[in-house]
């Protein structure tokens, strides 16, 4: 129905205002338009006035009066009202049902006879069959529909709606991104055409936007014709659909700008109103019929296009059917994903969720007693399985949380929603609000389960509350967690159906971890060994019901332990288990290398851990991602080849199956059954891969330096500052000053691991005076230097000269009187029993805010720059502001210091906006390097890593551990217990600084008369004071957390000694060498952790 452009002003204008109003759809308004002087018009003065001044268009104004005759006639039925016309016509609880539309009832098909008759009377055109078609088929006439509708030329649906038809259009409805993953949809489109045609209001008002909603109409009631005929032909149906998908993917319609700041205009759907009804109940229709007969890819075809006109239309138009497709689509796509196109995928997924949330919102309530919002839980299911299916990693979960805080407003109570919570603000960090929401979870669960009515099943109960305690385990706490997550265990325990083996061995596995976390924690020696005991029988007992890599592992944990349990053979084969169960956990591997090093297998060690090291290299992506090299490869130790483990749920790609919905589904399946399996431990986050393979890589400079000594560690250390600063980005602005820039070309700028590299060659080639090393059993003591450096006593003193003696003889009786104190202060607690390790070091602490040791810094540029720095500028770290590192000059024929340098400007720190947890690697990374520094007799490379490992986190009670080392080594005994306490202030129950604090008090002091030289000095036992302080924080200390430390235990049978125990000296060198005994190059809980 067109009409061509005449050179009458109020034909025209008439004209144009019909062709508005049919395009708008406003059928039952009073006043659909506007004559010439803004006076409103009825649907019968409009085309009155039409035919007046268009007489020779009569055929239009009559298509156009039996049209807007048979719309009312449906809108006037009792089934629906004005509004339900741009409602749902499908019953919400079967929503996949087509059902019947547009039919009128049999009250109103006399009247429609009518103007089916008179339509036969008109002349034969295009626009006529679409409109006897439109007739026949409301009265339930569907073969006449079909014939009618067989004369109008579809074969090229596209060309007879371009531009040579109709100006500007070419052919069809989409949103100008649907384009660019046009995919072919079936036989009837075998090709789209790229081309996308905007449309404009002037194509309305020419009547080029009725010509395509005609079109569409008629196709959309050939389909219909075709599903309700007496033996209905879904496949002729479908491919009537589908012949109108590239009309309806060229087409952009532009989207109405917001009339109002945050007040989003309708007006491109108002305009089009008519059109849009069409369009969606094509598609709607389309998609899904194409969901139970095609491919995945089709059906997706199909809802991405639906998606994209969707943007047009408001929340009230066909809500139920929008809801529906948003579903549909989210299914196709948990089916679909690839990691291949996972941004792609991501992006389609986010978009689906932004706009059914939308949709939720406007169209769902809060409900009321005894009800549920069921959409909103159900797309909550939806978006929890996208978000797995991705990966389910930390670095995705923020959109997930805000959906499910989102949801909390729109449901009461919702028991889904908190189990959903729990997990996934664990994953995003935040384990607090995580324990906070699995307790209103076991609340609400266990309320309503005492009514009788839960709807939560029992294995999904369990299956939470094991993960839950097992959640509680792992992130650090006391022993209020770890009593929680026995009381967790317990209620699984109630309702698990023993019948379901998996079941039962996942709560017999958080069983034993439990049992071990209650070992380490509750500090009890005299049910330690039960619990340890307890739990390598619940791991046993786990791993006969059901076995798994992560059972395996901790069985393996658990032999390691120290105890009459400790079996390291049986840990190895345990450990191999889980890595034949999953080959890519570089943690196994780790612990693997861990072991046969304590076995003395140092071959085989070295062989494990490059090889784990090779694994971590290769996991840098994040998600669930393929390693690159094949579906298996060779294990390094026996030779054999190695599967990789299968993903719990097998992912169908797209054209795997028939159709997404089979059989008559009136509903589509639970989103719950989208859902995997929640595994035994998150997946890692690329800065936790990035960890662990840090922690190995360190194991590795252990070994290293345990068979070949530190002097041969050296290399390896260039290779891991290397391989950090490729991945974090260390670059020459962290360069210790004690090293010169490598040399570069003028205008070439090194990448930042060639700096780095450059930068640890150099610390490790810059020659110390030698020193004579001097060890204690056990390996405690580091090297020492050399004695007429440990007996030194002059230092470099603040400003450009030296301190008097008075000065120094002042500094030294106040740091005594300061050391008296706090052993005073100790001695009281130990002995009155009055507190715990952590009050007393609180109690050190007191009085000097969180940096209570303060050390002033000379007024000239820092010691460190004086004797190692050439290099560029370099920016103090806080050591330098609270303490003076005082370095060894001879006073006597030595040159006066040259002039402090001019102030640089000062550089901006890397470690600036980087999280705590990175800061807190960084800064270990630089403290172990020290200790190797320290040990290969480098005094003052060691303080330089100190000072950078400073730098990178001056909270990390490390850094003043190894300063106190530091300190020790240089014969400082006074600094190195203030360094000490300093560490103890930052973490009151830090097991090396009371090891290394009580060290120093067992320390014989050297001692040599006024006129005596240096080879006749000797050396007084400790005061009794400090034996029994010693021996006091030792025997707490063995009691609770260094219970497995063997250094604690040899430095109590040292304190014994002193004190004169001798059969508890015995005693507790006994079970130092028990503990010694099948120890590793490094603790296990330190490198991996005692639970996954």
């Amino acid at each position: 129905m067109r009409h061509h452009t005449m050179a009458n002003p109020k034909a025209a204008f008439y004209t144009s205002h019909l062709y508005i109003a049919l395009t708008a759809g406003e059928w039952d308004s009073d006043t659909p338009s506007r004559a010439v002087n803004k006076v409103g018009l009825s649907w019968s003065e409009l085309l009155r006035k039409f035919r007046k001044h268009s007489p020779q268009s009569h055929v239009i104004g009559e298509l156009a009066l039996h049209t807007q005759a048979l719309s009312l006639l449906l809108i006037r039925c009792p089934q629906l009202t004005p509004e339900a016309i741009d409602g749902d016509h499908t019953n919400p609880a079967q929503p996949l049902t087509l059902g019947e539309e547009c039919l009128l009832l049999e009250e109103r098909r006399e009247e429609a006879q009518q103007g089916y008759d008179a339509l036969h009377k008109l002349p034969k055109s295009d626009s006529v069959y679409f409109s006897l078609a439109y007739y026949a088929f409301a009265l339930g006439r569907y073969d006449d529909s079909l014939s009618h509708i067989s004369l109008v030329k579809f074969d090229d649906l596209v060309s007879s709606t371009n531009a040579s038809n109709f100006g500007s259009i070419s052919s069809a409805l989409s949103v100008p991104t649907s384009h660019n993953s046009r995919t072919t949809t079936g036989s009837a489109t075998a090709s789209f055409s790229p081309s996308i045609i905007t449309v404009t209001v002037s194509d309305v008002n020419e009547g080029k936007v009725w010509a395509i909603s005609e079109r569409i109409r008629g196709k959309c009631l050939q389909g219909m014709a075709y599903e309700s005929l007496s033996h209905p032909s879904i496949t002729n149906a479908l491919t009537s659909y589908e012949s109108v998908l590239p009309l309806l993917d060229q087409v952009n319609i532009p989207k109405s700008l917001p009339s109002l700041p945050g007040k989003a205009s309708v007006e491109s759907f108002t305009r089009y109103r008519e059109l849009w009804r069409w369009v969606e109940r094509l598609l709607w229709r389309a998609a899904i019929l194409s969901a139970k007969t095609r491919p995945l890819s089709h059906t997706h075809a199909i809802l991405k296009i639906y998606q994209a006109h969707s943007v047009h239309w408001p929340a009230t138009f066909r809500p139920t059917h929008r809801s529906t497709m948003a579903q549909l689509h989210l299914h196709v796509l948990l089916r679909t994903y690839t990691a291949a196109s996972k941004v792609a995928w991501l992006n389609e997924m986010r978009s689906i969720v932004t706009d059914y949330r939308i949709l939720l919102t406007a169209t769902t309530t809060f409900p009321r007693a005894g009800e549920r919002n069921v959409k909103v839980e159900e797309f909550v299911d939806l978006c929890v399985a996208a978000w797995e299916v991705a990966g389910a990693i930390g670095q995705q979960t923020g959109w997930v949380i805000d959906i499910l805080w989102w949801a909390t407003r729109l449901t009461f109570n919702s028991h889904r929603i908190y189990r959903h919570l729990t997990r996934t603000l664990y994953v995003f960090g935040d384990p607090d609000l995580a324990r906070r929401t699995l307790k209103l979870y076991v609340q609400i669960v266990s309320k309503v389960r005492e009514t009788g009515a839960s709807e939560e099943q029992d294995r999904v109960w369990v299956q939470t509350l094991v993960q839950g305690a097992r959640m509680l385990c792992r992130i650090p706490g006391g022993i209020e967690e770890a009593q929680e997550a026995g009381g967790l265990i317990r209620l699984a325990g109630e309702r698990l159906n023993m019948q379901d083996k998996v079941s039962a061995a996942a709560l017999k596995g958080a069983e034993g971890v439990w049992h071990a976390c209650m070992a380490l924690r509750e500090q009890e020696p005299l049910t330690r060994p039960t619990h340890l005991a307890a739990s390598l029988l619940a791991l046993k007992e786990s791993l006969a019901l059901h076995p798994t890599p992560s059972t395996h592992f901790h069985l393996a944990l658990a032999l390691a332990r120290p105890g009459p349990s400790r079996d390291l053979l049986s840990a190895i084969v345990s450990v191999r288990e889980a890595i034949e169960g999953d080959p890519k956990e570089i943690r196994y591997w780790h612990l693997l290398g861990l072991l046969l090093a304590a076995t003395e297998d140092w071959n085989g060690a070295k062989t494990i851990l490059e090889f784990g090291a090779g694994i971590g290299d290769g996991d840098e992506m994040d998600g669930a991602e393929e390693f690159a090299g094949g579906n298996s490869f060779r294990d390094p130790v026996n030779g054999h080849a190695v599967a990789e483990q299968a993903n719990d749920t097998p992912r169908p790609q797209a054209d795997s199956f028939g159709g997404l919905l089979t059989g008559n589904l009136s509903q589509l399946p639970d989103a719950a059954t989208l859902q995997r399996p929640v595994p035994d431990f998150p997946p890692q986050t690329r800065h936790e891969r990035f960890e662990q393979a840090l922690q190995l890589r360190l194991t590795q400079l252990a070994l290293i330096e345990h068979v070949d000594g530190p002097e041969n560690a050296g290399e390896k250390w260039v290779e891991v500052f290397s391989w950090v600063a490729a991945r974090k980005g260390l670059g020459e602005e962290r360069r210790p000053p004690s090293v010169e820039p490598p040399p570069s070309s003028e205008g070439n700028i090194s990448s930042p691991a060639v700096q780095l590299q450059a930068t640890v060659v150099n610390i490790i080639r810059t020659q110390s005076p030698p020193s004579a090393v001097s060890r204690i059993p056990i390996n405690l003591i580091p090297p020492t230097p050399r004695e007429d450096l440990r007996n030194r006593d002059d230092v470099l003193v603040e400003g450009n000269g030296h301190q008097d003696q008075d000065a120094l003889q002042e500094k030294d009786d106040h740091e005594t009187s300061k050391g008296k104190k706090v052993q005073r202060i100790l001695k009281e607690r130990v002995h009155k029993g009055q507190a715990h390790i952590h009050t007393i070091s609180r109690k050190i602490g007191r009085g000097g805010g969180r940096h209570g040791l303060r050390l002033k810094r000379s007024s000239s540029a820092p010691d460190f720059h004086a004797v190692l720095s050439h290099s560029k500028p370099y920016q103090a770290s806080s050591i330098h502001s609270r303490q003076r590192l005082s370095a060894t000059y001879m006073r006597t024929n030595s040159p006066e210091p040259p002039p402090p340098p001019a102030s640089p400007q000062k550089q901006p720190s890397i470690f600036a906006g980087r999280s705590a947890r990175e800061r807190r690697l960084l800064s270990t990374l630089w403290l172990t390097s020290a200790a190797t520094f320290r040990r290969m007799g480098k005094i003052e490379q060691a303080r330089a890593a100190i000072q950078e490992a400073e730098v990178a986190d001056d909270e990390n009670e490390e850094v003043w551990v190894q300063l106190g080392l530091y300190y020790a080594a240089l014969g400082k005994t006074t600094e190195a217990v203030a360094s000490f306490h300093k560490a103890l202030f930052i973490q009151p129950e830090h097991v090396p600084a009371y090891v290394h604090l009580t060290q120093q008090y067992l320390a014989s002091v050297p001692t040599r008369s006024k006129n005596a030289s240096a080879d006749n000095a000797s050396e007084q036992s400790p005061s009794r004071d400090n034996i029994d302080l010693a021996a006091g924080l030792l025997s707490n200390l063995t009691r609770g957390p260094g219970w497995d430390v063997p250094e604690a235990w040899y430095f109590l049978a040292r304190a014994r000694g002193l004190q004169g125990k001798r059969d508890r000296e015995r005693e507790c060198l006994d079970f130092a060498l028990a503990l010694v005994e099948g120890r590793g190059v490094r603790d296990i809980k330190t490198a991996i952790g005692w639970c996954l």
